[in-house]
Order: structure tokens, then sequence, then C-alpha cells
């Protein structure tokens, strides 16, 4: 028995007593291990077709089965606790709480289960670890890029081990880099470790990533289009193409910031010697004026109170006036250097 069972699927909305259909019989397995893209035009029924594999809606009619569980029949509470035990989400804009670390949102859906903190934590830990952030468990949303923080809701949906995993555009609001590091942690997470994933994109090459692709037309399957593994070996190897540009390039860029960083610093740091050195020849200066002031006012009272000759008077007034030049020209001298 296939992990997921749709049989004559159909979405009919209402609004101002007009109805639209935008799923008209949809019939469609999912296997365990299975990895399955579905894409269409805008308004085909991606979406509507995802909420309800997802259970976030009803469909209007038919049968839909879940591991044996038929869904149709189950109460609100039930479709919750299905969501948080059988399923696990990716969405385009991440979803992720941006007053919680990495750690504490993948631990969000084990807390609804009533899971003690020590086993959320092990299990969050173990969660990020897979999707390789580790060494980013403890940062916040806002301090990780797109892809980052795309992993870290990949972690989030496979931390409570579910059935399967359902992905709505997850590499729509990433750059290409992180667009193909994404889709290779689905492929390892698929091929790897047997996760089964329905995911809704608009890009033709990330759809190659499954095993099939589900196009739909106008609410319908227009057709279902098994990819081979030459298909998907050429995706991939575009994308190992892409992903060593980018790692050789940001190694590059790291390495040409080291290389002006330290000449930069070093221009930083020279003023600033020279400038010490200044300011150490001025203070120089000034403690020997200082100094010979002293020394000549020692000199005056004591030329003063022997009554020495006329001419000895003179000569000490001489020898005085002798200093305060020569402190003086220093003085000059130590300001014109500056």
């Amino acid at each position: 028995m296939a992990l997921l069972e749709l049989q004559d699927i159909t979405r009919t909305f209402v609004n101002d007593q007009v109805e639209t259909k935008v799923l008209k019989g949809i019939n469609l397995n999912v296997e365990k291990g299975e990895f399955v893209s579905i894409m269409g035009a805008s308004g085909s029924g991606k979406s509507t077709l995802l909420n309800i594999i997802g259970c976030l809606d009803r469909a209007t009619s038919g049968t839909y089965v879940v591991n044996s569980v038929l869904v149709d029949k189950l109460s609100e509470n039930e479709l919750a606790d299905m969501r948080n035990r059988e399923m696990g989400f990716v969405f385009q804009s991440f979803h992720l709480l941006k007053n919680l670390t990495a750690r504490a949102n993948v631990e969000l859906p084990l807390i609804y289960r009533g899971m003690s903190g020590e086993e959320r934590k092990t299990r969050a830990i173990k969660a990020l670890e897979r999707v390789g952030l580790g060494h980013r468990m403890d940062h916040y949303p806002k301090q990780m890029s797109g892809g980052e923080q795309q992993r870290v809701a990949i972690a989030r949906s496979i931390v409570g081990d579910p059935s399967f995993m359902l992905a709505d555009e997850p590499t729509g609001a990433l750059d290409t880099k992180n667009t193909w590091n994404v889709m290779e942690l689905f492929y390892e997470l698929n091929k790897k470790e047997g996760i089964t994933i329905v995911m809704v994109t608009h890009d033709t090459q990330v759809a190659h990533y499954a095993d099939k692709i589900i196009w739909l037309v106008d609410g319908v399957i227009d057709r279902i289009e098994v990819v081979t593994e030459d298909k998907r070996n050429k995706v991939r190897a575009k994308a190992a193409v892409v992903i060593a540009e980018a790692k050789q390039k940001e190694k590059t860029d790291e390495a040409k910031k080291a290389a002006e960083g330290k000449p930069q610093k070093q221009q930083e740091e020279e003023p600033k010697a020279k400038s010490v050195e200044k300011s150490d020849s001025k203070n120089k200066e000034k403690k020997w004026f200082f100094h010979k002031k002293k020394q000549a006012s020692e000199v005056e009272p004591e030329v003063k109170n022997k009554e020495q000759s006329p001419e000895t008077l003179q000569d000490a007034n001489k020898n005085t006036d002798a200093i305060h030049i020569e402190a003086k020209d220093n003085i000059e001298e130590a300001n014109k250097n500056e």
C-alpha cells in the first residue's frame, strides 16, 4: 500500500456565490521513500493540492489516505496531531521565529508532543548537525543567511522523524548557490536517509531532483514525467559546478581581505607611532628646559646673596641668559619637527 493515496480529489471554493473549481479529480499515489515534484502554471492548483496533502485544507470530495489512515473522517484536533507526527513542512519564507535561536526553532514541533526539554535539546542538536548547522545552533535568524535559515527550517521539519516532508517552493527566496545547496540536502535526505518528499516548485531544474514530476494543468494531472538517472545527474553536475565556484570565490575574497587588511593596519599604526615619537621628543625638550630653568633660578639667588664683584654678577647673568636662549631654541626646534 502507498504511503499517500489520493482518489478523485476535488476542491471548490465559493466566493460571493461564485464557485471556482481548483482541483477537478486528482488521482495520485506516493510511495514510501519517493521524491515527487509538483509543477504547473500559476493557478493550476499546485498549492491547493499540497495543502490537502498536508492536511491544511480539506478536499471538497474524494478520499485521502495517509499511512492507512482515512484523513476525511478525522477531527480538527486529530488532523493537527497527524500534521505534527506524520509530516514535516518547509516553506518558501522559512517561517522561523526571530526571537528564538536556531535550536529553539527546531525544538518547536517537539514541544507540542509534550517531549521533555532534555530530549528536545538532544534531537534539535542532532537535526541541525544533519543539515550542517551544528555550529549555528545558538544563532538567531537575523544572524544567518537565507540558505542557512532554510536549512534550519529543514532541520525543524525532520526533527520529529516524520513519515514524509512537504516543501512549498523551498528555493523560491534563495540565490543560485543556496538553491543548489538546499536541493543537494534534499537529495541526501531522500536517497541516503529514505525520507519521502513531496515538493511544489516553479523551477524545472529543481524539479528534476525528484523521481517523478506531476504536471498540473487547470486542476487536473496533465502528465507524470519519470525523471531518469541521467537527467538528474546532469542537473546535479551543474549544481556541483556552481557550488564549487561559489566556494572558490569565497576563499579568494577571504584571501584578498586578509591581504588588504595587513598593509592597512600597518598604515594605521605608523602615524600613531610617529605621533608618539614626536610627543615624546617634545616632552623631553620641555623637561630639559624646565630643568635648566630651575638651575638658573638656583644660581641667581646664590649670586645675589653673595657680595661678589659686578664682574662676577655680570658673568652669572650672561650664563643664565644663555641657558634661557638655548632652551628656547630647543623648544622652537621641537615644535618645528612636529
